[in-house]
């Protein structure tokens, strides 16, 4: 009663047709067709795609920078494969954090040190400023080397100073 006879399947299946046996034409015609269907998928995803950067502008505008990035963390929150992704994240977060934390505390430690010219100059005390009154001149310019006077330079090594292997 409640079943159905069985039908012969080599009887009611015709045989698979593929593209080493339709002709040329059929071929042409089938490639038309999926291309037509194809450009209207196409479309549709650019479309898609646009309607999704707009949106992504307006939450940007709502809710910040990070926005996106809060909801794209919340849809992976709901899978468990998202949310053992996301503990990962944030424990090696956590990790450089504290590595980090570590040169950050010497490096404010560094700058807070300042040296003692730096306090001389909070404290009010400073060097004098220079004076402005002109370098006294030479009455006599310097006198000049003459070519007698000046040093030789030594000769260059003979083959007894060179060094044999």
């Amino acid at each position: 009663m409640g079943k159905k006879p069985k039908k012969d399947g080599a009887a009611t299946s015709a045989p698979k047709t593929s593209a080493e046996t339709i002709s040329d034409d059929q071929l042409y015609s089938l490639t038309e067709q999926h291309r037509q269907k194809y450009e209207l998928l196409l479309e549709g995803r650019h479309k898609a795609n646009k309607a999704l950067i707009d949106y992504g502008k307006i939450i940007k505008s709502d809710l910040g920078a990070h926005g996106l990035q809060d909801i794209k963390d919340l849809i992976s929150l709901d899978t468990p494969e998202g949310e053992a992704a996301m503990k990962a994240d944030m424990e090696r977060q956590a990790r450089v954090f504290l590595k980090a934390k570590k040169r950050l505390q010497r490096r404010a430690f560094r700058s807070s040190m300042t040296p003692r010219r730096d306090c001389r100059k909070r404290n009010g005390r400073r060097k004098p400023p220079p004076t402005t009154r002109p370098s006294p001149r030479p009455s006599k310019p310097a006198p000049s080397i003459s070519s007698a006077t000046r040093r030789k330079p030594p000769p260059p090594p003979t083959a007894s100073h060179r060094i044999r292997y």
